[in-house]
């Protein structure tokens, strides 16, 4: 034990500083504690990503053909991207199933660069059921969480009614989805379509992904861990000392 010497002027000054320094104490062994802890904690074998998903159709509507589909696994808060999938579809195969063709839309096709009007003759094209499949087995294989989309009402519900038409249901919960237009006009961002292809399923994903991430990074949505909140603090109290 210690013993301090004072006179009753100085008394109210020393307890100060051994508050203080009992608090300081306190907080690093709590530090310790929390990073005993955390390694004790099992790290999940995978990672459940974000999963932004593009589409491109022949129409606007629940219920129009899709000619290609793309997707790239993310995570906003750490900024990091996953695997990709690109699945290019026959048209027939959409008619087929019962899904429909937009005129309007395919004028609308005829307007766009040769590069991205390629799907519509892809030598790679899938009959619709093998495209939803190979987008359920992408989405397993990333452990998808939230469907991401600009604009989940136009990517989602396409996708939702043709999964019905094939008598599939998404991989996918409906409270899980996510809009790009609304985090974009809440940071100021916009997805750069100057990059790549733009109207290819795959770029147009890549593209709305960076900018997310871009997002998050101006909102300042990232998760911070209790040590370094803990860190933060005691940075705080020392220059409040000072």
């Amino acid at each position: 034990m210690i013993e301090v010497v004072c006179t009753d002027a100085e008394f109210p000054l020393v307890q100060s500083e051994v508050r203080f320094a009992f608090t300081l104490d306190r907080l690093a062994d709590l530090n310790q504690r929390i990073a005993r802890f955390e390694r004790q904690i099992p790290r999940r074998p995978r990672r459940r990503w974000s999963v932004m998903v593009d589409l491109e159709t022949m129409g606007t509507t629940p219920g129009s053909a899709i000619v290609s589909i793309g997707a790239i696994a993310f995570d906003p808060v750490a900024g990091r991207f996953g695997p990709c999938l690109y699945v290019p579809i026959d048209l027939a195969s959409n008619l087929a199933a019962g899904l429909t063709e937009d005129p309007a839309t395919r004028a609308w096709w005829a307007r766009q660069s040769a590069a991205a009007r390629a799907v519509l003759t892809d030598p790679e094209r899938v009959a619709l059921p093998d495209a939803l499949a190979e987008l359920d087995a992408y989405w397993r294989e990333v452990c998808g969480q939230e469907f991401w989309a600009h604009g989940p009402n136009f990517d989602e519900t396409l996708l939702t009614a043709a999964y019905r038409v094939v008598g599939r249901r998404p991989p996918w919960a409906f409270w899980n989805t996510r809009c790009t237009r609304t985090i974009y006009a809440a940071a100021g961002v916009a997805p750069d379509r100057a990059k790549g292809v733009h109207h290819n399923a795959l770029q147009d994903a890549m593209n709305q992904a960076e900018a997310v991430v871009e997002a998050y990074r101006v909102l300042r949505l990232g998760r911070r861990p209790l040590r370094w909140i803990l860190a933060r603090l005691w940075r705080r109290i020392l220059r409040g000392r000072s």
